[in-house]
Parts: C-alpha cells; sequence; structure tokens
C-alpha cells in the first residue's frame, strides 16, 4: 500500500515536469489537477514507504537472526537521533519565518478586491471572473460573488474548472463571451505581463480587446462584460430549454453559443434577486407564458422554493449546464428560494455514530460472552 500510494503520487508530479520544458510551462501535463499541490503528499509518502520497508526488513532478518534484530533497531534510533540533532537549526529558522506578519492590507490582491467590492453587489447575486491569486483572496477581503474562488476542489458544480481553462488558455473570443454569460460575470479580472499576481496563468490576451476597460493599474485590467441583464435570476423561454444540448467539452462552439444565447436574448423580461443569507435568497419579477426562471447557481436537491404569498411549492429543475430553473406560474412572481438538507446529508450524520456504534460493539463483543 505505501508503495502505491508513493508511486501512484509521485507519477503525478514526475510527469508535470517531464511533460514539457520550463520555458512552455503552460504546455505541461497534470494528471490530476494542480499537479503541484501533491508534492506535500508525495514526501509524506516517501517517509512511509522508508519507514515501513525499514521495519519490514528488521522483521525478515528478525525472523532469522535475533541479534540482528536487535542491531538493526539500534541502528534506526541511533538514526533518529541524529536526524533530531540535525534539523535543531532549520527549527529556529522555520519559526522565525513563520512568526511574521504579512500586511495583506498592500498587496495588489487588496486592491484588486477593493475595486471589485465597490462596483459589484453582492447583495444582487452579481458576480466576477479572476484568475489565480487574486481569486483566492478575493473573498478573504470582500463577499464578492466569483464563479470559483479558493477551495474550488469542493465545488458542487460541474463547470467551473473548464471556464477557468478557456478563460485563461483558450483562443477564441467569442467563446471567452459566452462563457462569461454563462457563469454570469459582470467583470473581468485579466492579468497583463505587468501584474503581480504571482501564477501569471491568462494567456492570449487580444481575445479581450473588444471589452471596454473598467479599470487598468500595475498590469491588471478589469474588462466590463457588458452583460445584458446582469441578475443571476433570469426569465428564459423553455422550449428553447428543452432544445438546448449540453456542451460535450468546454470548447463546444455550438453548444456553449446557444445556451449563451438563450440566456441573453430569450426573454426581455427581468427579476430582480436578493440574497438574504447564504441560504436564503428573495426572487421577484415577472414570467410571460413559455417562460421559466433561470437562476445561475448550482442545481441542488436542497433547494426548496415556494411562492412567498400563497406558500405554494414551486418546481425546480436544472438547464443543460447544470443551474436551477424554477417553474413559477405566469405572471407576477414573488419567490422564496431556501437551500436546506437533504437526506443524503441526514444519512451522512446517521452513519457517523452508527459506524462509531459498530466499531465499539465489534471491539467489546468477546469481552461480554
Amino acid at each position: 500500500v505505501a508503495l502505491l500510494w508513493f508511486f501512484g503520487l509521485f507519477t503525478v508530479v514526475y510527469y508535470y515536469y517531464a511533460s514539457s520544458p520550463a520555458e512552455f510551462f503552460q504546455l505541461r501535463v497534470e494528471l490530476l489537477p494542480q499537479a503541484l499541490r501533491y508534492m506535500t503528499q508525495v514526501d509524506m509518502a516517501l517517509s512511509v514507504l522508508i519507514g515501513t520497508s525499514v521495519g519490514w526488513l528488521i522483521k525478515v532478518l528478525g525472523r532469522r537472526f535475533s541479534l540482528a534484530e536487535l542491531i538493526l533497531t539500534g541502528f534506526v534510533g541511533i538514526g533518529l537521533c541524529f536526524s533530531l540533532v540535525y534539523i535543531q537549526p532549520f527549527i529556529d529558522d522555520s519559526s522565525r519565518a513563520a512568526s511574521n506578519v504579512v500586511d495583506l492590507s498592500n498587496t495588489r490582491e487588496k486592491v484588486i478586491a477593493d475595486w471589485l467590492d465597490a462596483h459589484v453587489d453582492s447583495t444582487a447575486g452579481e458576480r466576477v471572473f479572476l484568475p489565480g491569486n487574486y481569486d483566492f483572496y478575493l473573498n478573504w477581503f470582500t463577499n464578492v460573488w466569483q464563479h470559483r474562488g479558493g477551495l474550488f476542489q469542493a465545488s458542487t458544480h460541474f463547470w467551473p474548472d473548464h471556464i477557468h481553462y478557456q478563460m485563461s488558455q483558450g483562443k477564441d473570443r467569442d467563446l471567452v463571451h459566452a462563457w462569461l454569460v454563462a457563469m454570469n460575470a459582470k467583470y473581468a479580472v485579466i492579468t497583463g505581463p505587468g501584474s503581480s499576481e504571482i501564477y501569471g496563468d491568462v494567456t492570449n490576451y487580444d481575445r479581450f480587446e473588444n471589452m471596454p476597460v473598467a479599470y487598468e493599474d500595475g498590469g491588471d485590467i478589469v474588462y466590463d462584460t457588458q452583460l445584458i441583464r446582469s441578475s443571476p435570476a433570469k426569465p428564459v423561454r423553455e422550449t428553447t430549454l428543452q432544445l438546448l444540448k449540453t456542451p460535450e467539452k468546454a470548447d463546444d462552439k455550438e453548444a456553449i453559443f446557444a445556451y449563451a444565447d438563450w440566456v441573453e436574448k430569450s426573454s426581455l423580461n427581468t427579476a430582480d434577486f436578493q440574497m438574504l443569507d447564504h441560504d436564503q435568497y428573495r426572487l421577484a419579477g415577472r414570467v410571460d407564458d413559455g417562460e421559466v426562471l433561470l437562476v445561475q447557481m448550482t442545481a441542488d436537491p436542497g433547494w426548496q422554493a415556494k411562492d412567498s404569498q400563497s406558500g405554494r411549492r414551486i418546481r425546480t429543475g436544472r438547464d443543460p449546464l447544470g443551474f436551477l430553473v424554477l417553474y413559477p406560474d405566469p405572471g407576477e412572481f414573488t419567490i422564496s428560494l431556501n437551500h436546506g438538507r437533504t437526506w443524503i446529508e441526514w444519512l451522512g450524520y446517521l452513519m457517523t455514530p452508527a459506524t462509531v456504534g459498530f466499531i465499539l460493539w465489534y471491539g467489546t463483543r468477546k469481552k461480554f460472552k
């Protein structure tokens, strides 16, 4: 198991470096998302592998030569003592480095976050696109919505990583605009060659030249995406929804362009979106006959929609990209949208005490016989 763990993780990191030279790092292949983040796990796996290998060797030799087991165990103990003495200077250095306080208020991350906070209405669900370190720190400073965020591995939506790749590495400007519409990004922050953002993962800057510049400083450019309706709640045509196809991949132009056109142009009606807290929202507006309400948040079994006046449940569904769709009656509407726990979550909570109880029962059952 230790050997499999080590070589599995080592292969991910090694293949990343071996797949392309440093000057063409953009072309490197990641067998798993963010391959370099497995460096720590590789170190841990190597430590476990060395420990288990030495333990196995001592056990095998000990079966044949009792004295050899004692000698090897002594060498291991001496080695550990030497290791502890060796690392003593590094402990002081690491303690001093860890004690340094980084003033985040003087960073470009703070500058970008402050500008967005002043120009984006978070309570109305307006969203932005940011790359690299800027998206990691945006929600440290503000509550501005974004397409991905720092802990994007925990995303409940399928498309954010694919969108991010197209935004940072893609080559088609029309595809960029279509994805900005699909994610409902009011602004797109693009880090140019002079930006101090450490990752610098955006390329092919000409894709954004047709967008108006809302802010530019220090190599960072904020583009206004000019969304027709910036609210994440949008009346749309139901008949068109039934014809839309799920994209095969993030550069499936036909499916993505059709989706963006449906989001932007299939209705002239608008809807207000108000965030009360992270689990409760208020939607108000109008839908005509043949229209439904698209809410550009992940469709999830935990969503419950009710008519605010009658209390009647409103049917929920999903679109081809996995966003939430509501089916209110034609006319004016006011909807309370709440997110609660699903039966899967409750089952998970029940499994924890059940597992603990089983372990206790299994471990003690012989004592009471």
